[in-house]
């Protein structure tokens, strides 16, 4: 069964050629400690004197015949002879239980050794189960049969007791087994390990709490009819979780000495009827005990054991890792290497991140190839599937200077060549190996050159059809001019004739200047020139009166506007402000079909003014939307166009807007849907100002205008524009439409402090200095006369020119 021959228990050797006097040696230490053990466990013997329920000798001799071999069995022999013969019965019957007690040891060896592991039982939970059922449950029985037979077949146990002898019997074995062989074995097994100082410290905590654990469960004579063994749980959790195996088994035979004990004496919950039936279920209690917490134990130390062999494992991928990524770290390249065939990324060196700017991976390490972006060459974007390191992984192509244009993390784009091809082993995909560096330089320099060109020649379309709306602007009223030059000379008789003629001269004059001043308007805001003399006022009052000198027009005839207006304060130029809302709402009354509602709001919303121009007209198309307050941008319109204008009304309307630190929006749900404008503008959060400042220009304007009737009616005829009865029949139809210039009026502003838009400047943070020749207050305009007019009127102003697509 067991042989002499050289072997190994958890890294220890023995061998048949050791000395003898160490065999003796050993053999008489084991003789003495069995025979000590069961004097102890006999002394607890009620049901016979050679029946006992507490028997630690079972767990000695299980432990020696595992780790000595055969040459154990003379000492457990010669034991469990002396604990006998010296106890009670015969010698022949002290030889027969000494024989059981043998054999019992030495055929759960031989079942453990062949099927559990050998000494390395309690090693692992697997092996443990197998432990209990073949040493503890099934070997006892051996014992417990032969010791009880020998008694009963020799007179010294009566036959109606043999049950009850033989179940205290086998059940003192079997806890001895279970409580006693694994302390031994696991001691045995750690020999010599070493603890730190700290570990030191927590392990003599844990003894003491076992102790107290105890103590307090099975010996406390207060609490001893509390059912509290449920107490013991936590100290050998401890013991499992923070040291090991050796620990539990250890905790738990401190715990048996206590409970025993005890038990004994009368304390603790397991104290039953009689003093065997006690002890009996305390036994089985702590058997119970032990075959949980020992294969917690286990799994734990298993579970610790493989932490530790994969951070082997890992340490050593990281060290051959760390040579690759010195070697790919120094290519200028960006490498990529990703197993097969699921795509998990292996290794990506530092330049890869570098061009991307995003994580190439998922959360889970796999290669995230929908959040990736890229284009191919035509424009269209790559698929999943596309990708070079796609197609190497699972389908084993070679991609070779693959130029793909790539989102990157930051939203740029960049050019990079790929190269990509499968890694093999044994004919199968592994892996695939992606090197690409950035080619975004020069395909960057030739974008730059092909942009450079089509903006040019933008620009100069651009230049070009400015060139055509502004030489048919000039044209009309220079037709015009002609026309009254030519009827006044020919009628000088009729002086009614002449008269009209002359009021036609002075209108498309005026008409002319007012296209002149546009354009300088848009320069002067380009150039920083325009500037704002501020007042503080009410916004509401300019609102309502561009919508009064509309009404008073004729504008408003086949239009409706609808006005929700708040009272707000603003420190801004009134008269440039007027121009700005006279400017949108002409627009929408020019492209809204006849019978159309407008909406003009004006609202406070926080420490701004919000003023809203809503139409339901043509609309902007979506391409033009971004582009629609770019200077001479009007969409696709011919030359006879009824609508008029430069191109520059929504470019004017934009920078006295920012002049004034503020901001212009237009929204459009695309053609035909309408559009929506809305500025906003920093409201005065507390002023004291008296109300109606904000129309000193505007009154100066309208007691020249309400001079006399006769000038009403030609100011009335000018906001209509000319008819075809001002031309001869040749020539009628040739006339722009028009109104009149509210600018001209800013010369006799006397406010010695004016904005002055800076280029260079944000909105809001324009600088304030003295008005000087170059404003367009001070310049003399040809057609003063009609100060009370507006530009809103003109085709050449804002209004009539600035709905880019409209």
């Amino acid at each position: 069964m067991f042989s002499n021959a050289k072997r190994s228990v958890f890294g220890f050797t023995h061998s048949g050629a050791a000395p003898q006097w160490r065999h003796a040696a050993t053999a008489l230490a084991l003789a003495v400690t069995y025979f000590i053990a069961g004097k102890l466990g006999l002394s607890y013997a009620s049901v016979h004197s050679s029946a006992s329920a507490v028997w630690p000798p079972t767990g000695i001799a299980l432990a020696a015949f595992l780790v000595l071999g055969k040459r154990a069995w003379p000492a457990i022999f010669v034991a469990a002879f002396m604990v006998n013969v010296t106890t009670a019965g015969s010698v022949l019957t002290s030889l027969g239980i000494a024989a059981g007690n043998t054999l019992e040891a030495a055929a759960g060896a031989y079942l453990l050794n062949r099927f559990a592991g050998g000494a390395a039982c309690v090693q692992r939970a697997g092996d443990i189960f197998k432990f209990v059922a073949l040493a503890a449950l099934l070997a006892t029985t051996v014992s417990a049969t032969i010791g009880v037979l020998s008694l009963s077949v020799a007179g010294f146990a009566p036959w109606p007791q043999f049950g009850a002898i033989w179940l205290t019997w086998w059940l003192g074995d079997a806890c001895g087994a279970l409580i006693v062989a694994p302390l031994l074995l696991l001691w045995y097994a750690a020999r010599g390990q070493a603890l730190t100082s700290r570990q030191r410290g927590e392990l003599l905590l844990l003894w003491l709490a076992v102790i107290a654990v105890g103590l307090l469960v099975f010996a406390a004579p207060v609490l001893s009819r509390y059912p509290l063994p449920f107490l013991c749980l936590p100290p050998l959790a401890w013991a499992a979780f923070r040291f090991g195996r050796r620990e539990v088994a250890t905790a738990i035979a401190l715990l048996t000495l206590i409970a025993t004990a005890a038990t004994e004496h009368g304390l603790g919950p397991f104290v039953m009827g009689s003093r065997n039936e006690s002890l009996l279920v305390l036994q089985l209690f702590m058997a119970t005990l032990a075959m949980m917490a020992l294969p917690i134990a286990a799994l734990v130390a298993e579970h610790q054991q493989a932490v530790a062999e994969r951070e082997v494992l890992r340490a050593s991928a990281e060290r051959h890792l760390a040579w690759l990524k010195a070697v790919f770290d120094q290519m200028q390249a960006a490498v990529i290497v990703a197993e097969a065939p699921s795509g998990r990324l292996v290794y990506a060196n530092q330049q890869a991140e570098a061009i991307q700017r995003h994580p190439l991976t998922a959360s889970d390490g796999f290669i995230d190839y929908r959040a990736w972006q890229g284009f191919h060459a035509d424009g269209s974007a790559y698929a999943a599937h596309e990708w070079p390191l796609v197609r190497s992984v699972r389908h084993g192509e070679v991609v070779s200077a693959e130029d793909i244009e790539v989102v990157r993390g930051d939203g740029t784009r960049v050019t990079v060549r790929v190269h990509s091809a499968p890694v093999r082993e044994a004919g199968q995909i592994v892996g695939a190996v992606v090197v690409y560096h950035d080619v975004s330089d020069q395909m960057r320099a030739q974008a730059f050159e092909q942009a450079a060109r089509a903006e040019a020649e933008a620009a100069n379309r651009a230049k070009d059809e400015f060139l055509a709306m502004l030489s048919h602007e000039l044209r009309n009223p220079l037709q015009a001019i002609g026309s009254s030059v030519a009827l006044a000379r020919r009628a000088q008789a009729q002086e009614a004739l002449r008269a009209r003629s002359l009021d036609i001269i002075e209108r498309q004059t005026a008409h002319l200047t007012r296209l002149v001043n546009d354009l300088l308007d848009v320069t002067r805001a380009a150039t920083g020139k325009i500037q704002l003399v501020r007042q503080s006022f009410d916004l509401a009052e300019t609102l309502r009166h561009c919508v009064q000198q509309l009404a008073d027009a004729g504008r408003l005839q086949q239009h409706t506007i609808e006005q929700q207006i708040d009272s707000v304060r603003v420190n801004a130029d009134p008269v440039r402000l007027e121009q700005v809302v006279m400017n949108l709402l002409t627009n929408s009354l020019k492209y809204s079909p006849a019978g159309s509602l407008i909406r003009l709001s004006l609202k406070r919303e926080g420490n701004d003014a919000l003023v809203r121009v809503e139409d339901n007209g043509i609309g902007i198309a979506a391409e033009l939307l971004p582009r629609v307050f770019d200077a001479f941008t009007q969409g696709e319109r011919s030359l006879h166009r009824g609508e008029g204008g430069l191109g520059i009304g929504l470019t004017l309307v934009q920078r006295l807007v920012q002049l004034h630190g503020g901001e212009v929006t237009a929204l459009s749900d695309g053609p035909g849907r309408g559009s929506v404008f809305v500025v906003r503008l920093p409201c005065v959060v507390s002023d004291d100002a008296a109300p109606g400042i904000a129309f000193a220009a505007s009154a100066q304007r309208a007691a020249r205008i309400a001079a006399s009737p006769q000038e009403t009616e030609m100011i009335q005829q000018q906001r209509q524009g000319p008819t075809p009865d001002d031309f001869p029949d040749s020539l009628a139809g040739g006339e722009g439409r028009e109104s009149p210039d509210h600018r001209v009026g800013e010369t006799q502003r006397q406010n010695p402090q004016s904005d002055k838009l800076d280029p260079g400047a944000k909105p809001g943070q324009q600088q304030v200095k003295e008005s000087d020749a170059g404003s367009v207050a001070g310049e003399e305009d040809p057609g003063s006369a009609l100060d009370g007019m507006t530009d809103a009127d003109s085709p050449a102003s804002g209004p009539s020119s600035d709905r880019s697509g409209r």
